[in-house]
Order: structure tokens, then sequence, then C-alpha cells
């Protein structure tokens, strides 16, 4: 491996000699570094983003892969902050936030399509697939006129647009179908209601953000009481305009997904179908709130397919313009 290369991702301020490192040399400089860590600095696997280069040798770019997910999925070995212990491979959604707030996410997109490109699946999966359902988690506390929600939804289209990403919504598991081999803890992960699997579907959270929160069922109303006209007014375009954002944007994943494979199609539809036969109570006049999709869910639902309807309303029609017609008619 280059040594100038390794010295600059180590911060090591040492004479260069020489132009290569044997492998044992660098699992020195990472041992040495994981050692000695002080946590003042921040949590580790952040600092190996913050280093780490898409320009690296493949060879050392895999080494950095290897020592990051072993610090992402045991960070005991590093850490001893229990807080980021629990976090786990979630550590890295605090450098997903703030990267979209300064507009750098091309770092943080680089470092993923690396880690999964180089790294056994398996490995990759426990490390992304518990961030893509926790950016749902944290964006279905939103409101819809928050628009803050979209934070979560930008970053987990950031992720899918890793085309190996994208495979892996050809598992039925993360669409909720069947229980997932992976693992990992999915007990915090966002149920909108109760599944027989031991994994939701990950859309679920990005389902959820609408103008009041599920168990505010009776609450509604308190958005525009005792407001003036103008107040009003302002309120309702704010809802227009927070609901047109978030529906575009749950489009963009779901139609970025089943545009790259039948078999996601088939996965989102048979999760369509599923969430319908599991909801039924909601037809009745008096049903448990806690075990069936929530307003929001089922207006989000509805709008969702309302724009792959459009879509494909708008696909047939074009086929059935003759455009020879108007060039005679010019």
């Amino acid at each position: 491996m280059n040594r100038r290369e390794v010295y600059k991702f180590f911060e090591v301020q040492e004479e260069i000699q020489g132009n290569s490192m044997t492998e044992d040399e660098v699992d020195g400089l990472f041992f040495s570094l994981m050692d000695n860590w002080n946590e003042l600095k921040g949590p580790f696997a952040l600092k190996m983003i913050q280093n780490y280069k898409k320009t690296d040798n493949e060879k050392f770019k895999k080494k950095i892969m290897d020592y990051t997910a072993m610090v992402l999925l045991e960070p005991s070995v590093v850490s001893q902050n229990q807080k980021i212990i629990d976090l786990g491979p979630l550590i890295l959604l605090k450098n997903v936030e703030a990267e979209s707030y300064n507009n750098e996410s091309l770092r943080l997109y680089d470092f993923i399509q690396d880690l999964v490109n180089l790294l056994e699946e398996n490995t990759s999966k426990s490390i992304i697939i518990p961030i893509i359902y926790e950016c749902s988690r944290l964006a279905s506390k939103f409101k819809v006129c928050d628009l803050n929600f979209q934070t979560w939804f930008d970053t987990i289209r950031m992720i899918l647009t890793v085309t190996k990403i994208c495979e892996w919504f050809k598992d039925s598991s993360f669409w909720g179908l069947k229980d997932t081999n992976l693992k990992i803890d999915t007990s915090n992960y966002y149920r909108s209601f109760v599944y027989d699997t031991n994994i939701p579907c990950f859309l679920d959270g990005l389902l959820e953000v609408y103008l009041y929160e599920k168990d505010e069922l009776y609450k509604p109303v308190e958005i525009l009481l005792e407001q003036d006209k103008t107040r009003k007014q302002d309120i309702i375009l704010s809802i227009l305009k927070g609901i047109e954002i978030h529906n575009s944007k749950l489009y963009d994943i779901v139609f970025l997904l089943v545009k790259y494979h039948p078999d996601i199609k088939n996965n989102f539809l048979k999760y369509v179908l599923m969430t319908i036969r599991k909801n039924l109570d909601r037809n009745k006049i008096s049903f448990d709130e806690q075990k069936v999709i929530s307003d929001g869910f089922a207006y989000n639902m509805n709008n969702l397919l309302l724009l792959f309807s459009t879509r494909i309303v708008k696909g047939n029609l074009s086929n059935l313009i003759d455009i020879n017609f108007f060039k005679q008619v010019n």
C-alpha cells in the first residue's frame, strides 16, 4: 500500500521513507489509532469517514472498510461510551444529518458505495439496513408542515441510489412479508400496524408523516381553531405544500426501487395488499387505533397509489396520441 496515502489517512507527521507499506504495518497503525483514541474527538467511525478518500487505493480502501465495519458492529472495541455502543451503525446518522445540512453528502455517498462494494454482503447489510429503518423511524416523528422530515427522506433516497443496495430489496423481508435472517435488532423499527413477521416494511415510518400524530385522533380541529382568516389561509397553504413535498419524495423513493427490478415491484404490490388485508378493522365502527394504520398512513398510501396510477394513465394516453395528425394540422 502507498505509504504517502496511508500516512495522510492516519495523519502521521513522520518523514516518508519508502513508497510502500506492508499489510502488517498498516494493521499496526489501525490498532495504534484505536488503542489511543480519545473519545473527546468524537466517534471513531466518523473520523474514519472524515479521513477517507474515494481516490484511495482499492486495497487500502478495503482495509478502511474492514476496520470501520468492525467498529460499527462492535463499537466496544474502541468506545467506552455506552451511548455510542448502543447506537452501533446508527452513529453514522449523526454524520448524515450534518452532511445533509452542509450539502456535502457526496463524501458519505462515496463511503457507503465503497463499503457496500468492498465488504461481504451480510456485513454491509447489517450496517446499512438499520440505518434505512432508523431514517424511516425518525421521519415518522415529524408532522407534514415541519419540512425537516425531508432530511430523512433524502438520506434514504441517497442510500438507495447505490445499485447494490437496490438489489437487496428483492428480499421480501424488507417489505415486511417474511422474517429476516439478518442478525440485527429489529425491536425499535417503526411498525404502523401489527405484523406477523419479525421485521416491518421500511416504508412504514415514511408513510406516517401527516398533519397530526397517530394518537392525536381528536386534535385535528385544533390546527385551525381560533385562527383569523389570514392565518388560516397561511396554515392551509403550508399544509398543502408539505403534503405535496412529502408525497413527491415518497413516490421518488418507491419508484426508484420498483423500476429497478420486477421482483421489487411485486414485493411492493404484495406489501400494499398485505396492508389492506391486515387493516380491515378500520372499516368497523370501533377498532383499536394502535393495531391498525393511522389516518395519515391511509391518506399517504392513497396518494402514493394515485401518483402511480397517474403515471400509468399518462403513459397509456401518450401511446394513443397520433403525432402525425398534429403535424398535418399544422
